[in-house]
């Protein structure tokens, strides 16, 4: 995987807790952030697969066992 250098500006504060993390996690900073960001896009393609599966099966419907088709007329029904 080819790598490329970026510039990030924290808030002291943050970066010096960051860096805690990462020496907790036996890793570079770097490695953290890297892991953290695969983990978001990751979530965010699973999030967007469920969305698709959940429109598709909305557009087909439920089965209801009755195989598309209906043993009673809409006067059955409300027959009281």
């Amino acid at each position: 995987m080819e790598m490329q250098n970026v510039t990030l500006r924290l808030p002291t504060d943050l970066l010096k807790r960051a860096r805690h993390l990462a020496v907790e996690k036996d890793t570079s900073l770097s490695r953290l952030i890297l892991s953290y960001i695969e983990s978001m896009l990751r979530q965010e393609n699973e999030n967007y697969n469920s969305k698709q599966q959940f429109a598709k099966a909305l557009r087909r419907g439920a089965d209801l066992g009755t195989k598309g088709e209906r043993s009673w007329t809409r006067d059955e029904l409300h027959e009281r």
